[in-house]
């Protein structure tokens, strides 16, 4: 450990008890905030804040009435007026235990509320439900629904202020969390300033935002616990500096923001626009923070650090070369459903060009580890996952051992999917499952994970592995073809290497090869989220009028649909939930080396001969050889 971070623990150690003596004495930064006259953004009636890109909302205003309860419209799925809902902000549900309520650093100790999942309820203390009414309110034309839902809010932010006192409680665990809380707020006041809010509302927010940016300042992470976490942290940082300059530590917090946000940036968002953590859905609230960041200076004539904005406009790239939106990014790596500020925000898709191929293409992304190939309109598109285990500065939390791992979509659905993340506390068995090599499109060895997860702990990993893409090349007759590498099994004398061969005639055929000595169980699994039906030794998956086959040369493949037992076949689409979805497994105790043979095409009404591609993979074996005989994976 280098001298600057044990100066920075020191520091931050020092800090907490510090806090811990305020809170003793009762001391908090926000006591003697000055009269609300004081302050620009709580006086003046021109917003504070720019104007964003969203998606399309649609709203009936029959159904937005704050006095009943329930909503087709899902930004308005958390507008109910129950008192309970507005005051109950320490449990997950009725079900679950309440967190304590003490000193933030002593509620670690409380290890064993583990039926309760604490990201879900981070998730409502946000507060970003309050900035999607605000957003609905602005397209209502009755004044009498608009005020009913400015009381609402005013009522929702004075309940989490008057449950969650400074330094008290889980909700202080995590300083990302203040800091998302901060800029949610801002925005939603400043959305609904021109509503009269009371004079008490407003001292009630300036009392929070002078506590939440004291404790962010205070408590941000930094060297080896740096993340996704600091980007957000700094983001709230600058918000605060910029926003409330009246405070006496405004410039400190700004500058402290700005400074690490530049370094953060280039740490945390890759050369070629992806996520150090490999999580697409993180990667998508860093790159929204950024772009909240970077619109907030431009706003108020400040200048942009260029690292800040490029940073922004690589990561915009390299989403929207995946999706063209949020809800249809991959779903690899960990995900809590978390946003930067609200789920329609459209902010990292609002210069998107028409990127459709005219074409079959490869879009590398070799910094991150990602191969997408395009085929045509008739066969979709193949993502390769040939990329790091998460962080590798902080045992490698966030990742999962997905190694080769690819998800295939067709039509605008993905029919071969990551199954997700569910949970992160609540069920040990569940977390382990998501996070574990079988959960994912690729090849187990003898039951084993790539890499060993670390026990007693829902992130961190033992050790990691190590990919190599090997070559990518379109053939003289327009086939496509990558092929890629990993050691996780090294500690067993084993490689594993995987390539994907498009052709425009056929469609997609997987070739993986394991390289060892012995005799091994290898298990293949192939997640499919579509309806399946078993024919021999192929599987037909429909999806909408159309057929497809997944068929595994010379193997006769088992089919999982929600097995309890293993666990094997359930995807989670949203955090916290999890439904059953059809898993193809092949299981092969085969003398290394083995080789299999996938094949996925559309169904026809005459029989297939299927493709043999042996030069293609005499290619490819030749590669390997010379690979494996001159060199090992760096």
């Amino acid at each position: 450990m280098k001298i600057d971070e044990v100066r920075y623990r020191i520091i931050r150690y020092a800090s907490l008890m510090v806090m811990g003596l305020r809170f003793i004495l009762r001391f908090n930064p926000g006591r003697h905030t000055d009269p609300i006259q004081k302050y620009r953004f709580c006086t003046t009636q021109q917003p504070c804040l720019p104007a964003l890109p969203y998606f399309s909302i649609n709203l009936d205003e029959s159904t937005i009435s704050l006095k009943n309860g329930g909503s087709a419209n899902p930004i308005l799925e958390n507008k109910s007026i129950k008192h309970k809902l507005l005051t109950d902000w320490h449990r997950e549900s009725e079900s679950t235990p309440t967190w304590p309520r003490i000193f933030f650093a002593r509620i670690r100790q409380y290890n064993s509320i583990k039926s309760s999942e604490i990201q879900v309820i981070w998730n409502k203390s946000r507060l970003q439900n309050l900035f999607d009414l605000a957003l609905a309110c602005q397209h209502l034309s009755d004044p009498h629904q608009q005020k009913e839902i400015t009381n609402y809010i005013e009522n929702a932010c004075h309940s989490w202020i008057d449950s969650n006192p400074w330094l008290v409680g889980i909700h202080y665990l995590s300083t990302l969390e203040c800091s998302l809380r901060l800029i949610s707020l801002c925005h939603t006041f400043d959305l609904i300033r021109k509503f009269q809010i009371s004079e008490p509302t407003w001292q009630a927010l300036l009392q929070l935002m002078r506590e939440h940016a004291y404790f962010i300042h205070r408590r941000l992470n930094l060297f080896s616990y740096a993340g996704n976490h600091t980007i957000g942290e700094c983001a709230g940082l600058i918000y605060a500096g910029i926003l409330f300059p009246e405070f006496p530590e405004s410039k400190h917090w700004l500058h402290t923001g700005l400074m690490h946000l530049q370094q953060q940036v280039d740490a945390q968002i890759l050369a070629d626009g992806g996520n150090r953590e490999q999580s697409f859905r993180y990667l998508l609230m860093i790159v929204d923070l950024c772009g909240l960041v970077v619109m907030l200076l431009k706003h108020h004539d400040h200048p942009v650090p260029r690292a800040i904005e490029q940073g922004w406009l690589r990561g915009c790239r390299f989403l929207q070369s995946f999706a063209d939106c949020p809800e249809h990014l991959p779903t690899i790596g960990d995900s809590d459903d978390g946003f930067a500020l609200s789920r329609y925000l459209k902010l990292s898709w609002q210069h998107i060009s028409d990127t459709s191929p005219s074409s079959t293409s490869v879009k590398l992304f070799e910094s991150s580890g990602y191969s997408n190939i395009v085929g045509d309109s008739a066969h979709g598109s193949m993502l390769l996952h040939h990329g790091r285990l998460g962080i590798t500065a902080g045992r490698f939390g966030h990742g999962h051992a997905d190694a080769l791992s690819v998800e295939w979509k067709w039509n605008d659905c993905c029919i071969l999917v990551d199954p997700g993340t569910h949970c992160y506390d609540k069920d040990p068995r569940f977390r382990h499952y998501f996070r574990s090599t079988v959960a994912h499109n690729t090849i187990m060895i003898d039951g084993l994970d790539q890499a060993q997860q670390g026990e007693h702990t829902a992130f961190a990993w033992k050790d990691s592995y190590h990919t190599h893409l090997i070559v990518c090349t379109t053939t003289s007759t327009g086939k496509i073809i990558a092929l890629v590498q990993h050691d996780g099994y090294a500690r067993i004398g084993i490689t594993h290497s995987r390539a994907i061969i498009y052709d425009p005639d056929f469609g997609w055929t997987i070739w993986d090869r394991v390289d060892g000595q012995g005799s091994h169980r290898l298990d293949m699994h192939w997640h499919v989220d579509a309806p399946t039906n078993r024919d021999d030794r192929r599987i037909t998956v429909n999806v909408l009028d159309s057929a497809w086959n997944i068929e595994v040369k010379d193997e006769t493949p088992k089919l999982f649909y929600g097995n309890d037992a293993e666990p094997l076949g359930w995807i989670s689409r949203q955090f916290g939930m999890l439904e059953p979805v059809s898993t193809l497994r092949v299981t092969r105790n085969a003398t290394l080396p083995h080789e299999f043979l996938t094949y996925i095409y559309p169904k026809r009404e005459t029989p297939l001969l299927l493709p043999n591609y042996n030069d293609d993979l005499c290619m490819l074996r030749n590669k390997l050889d010379h690979l494996n005989a001159h060199q090992s994976i760096t």
